[in-house]
């Protein structure tokens, strides 16, 4: 049999071909060449999308950020608005409770003026009543002068407890 006619003697010796000029050094540079000059081409392409990765972050970040920034903003003005609103109607409330106060204190006021003014008037019509001087009459009769008395003084008594 004839070696040179079987197809796996062709492709072991260009196998070892092959081989043979690998371990020749220039064949070596050359591969390492080429190899070199697309690892370099590939290391080149990392570096830009990295770059291009960084960029973009740092843009989401700024964005983001200037996003939160107002919501923030939008977010503090309607908590002061809020606020606003409400020592707006906290401070209604007050003046109404002390306009209530103010009332009440008043009316307290009037009618114990008024029943101090009574008890003045009573208290000078009994005076003049017992400092008058007085017969030997019966106690009717004082009563009937006190009566008198205070229809004597009932226009005063009226307009002063009006």
């Amino acid at each position: 049999m004839n070696p040179f006619v079987n197809t796996e003697f062709w492709l072991s010796l260009a196998f070892f071909v092959v081989l043979g000029f690998m371990f020749i050094p220039p064949v070596q540079r050359a591969i390492k060449k080429f190899f070199d000059a697309g690892r370099q081409k590939i290391e080149k392409q990392i570096q830009e999308s990295k770059a291009v990765y960084q960029e973009a972050m740092q843009e989401r970040k700024a964005a983001l950020k200037k996003l939160n920034q107002k919501a923030d903003d939008k977010e503090t003005k309607s908590k002061i608005k809020q606020i606003h609103q409400e020592f707006l109607q906290k401070e209604k409330n007050s003046i109404e409770v002390k306009k209530q106060d103010f009332y009440v204190r008043k009316s307290i006021l009037l009618l114990q003026g008024k029943e101090n003014v009574k008890k003045q008037l009573l208290d000078k019509v009994e005076e003049k009543v017992l400092n008058q001087r007085r017969t030997k009459t019966s106690d009717a009769q004082d009563v009937g002068h006190f009566i008198k008395m205070l229809d004597k003084n009932k226009e005063k008594l009226k307009s002063i407890l009006s």
